[in-house]
């Protein structure tokens, strides 16, 4: 997958989102840096909060995760806060 395996979290718990979900979030965020891509699909394939999870994939993407050492559980509250 894309995305690896990620984790987002809802409050203080963090979970992973069904495998045909993980799916459609590959395929809009997929289209991310094209005309085609579809913000109102991705709000209904991020369940609600498609910010936080394009700034996840954005950060994941361009490895800056990596290469500052992020971790994913803090970033992904961070984004979702």
């Amino acid at each position: 997958h894309m995305l690896g395996t990620p984790n987002f979290t809802t409050g203080s718990f963090l979970f992973s989102p069904e495998v045909p979900l993980i799916d459609q979030l590959e395929r809009v965020l997929g289209t991310a840096s094209s005309f085609q891509f579809d913000a109102w699909e991705l709000e209904s394939a991020s369940q609600g909060h498609p910010l936080s999870t394009l700034g996840y994939w954005l950060m994941h993407e361009s490895g800056l995760i990596g290469r500052f050492g992020i971790s994913g559980r803090t970033l992904a509250r961070f984004l979702r806060a």
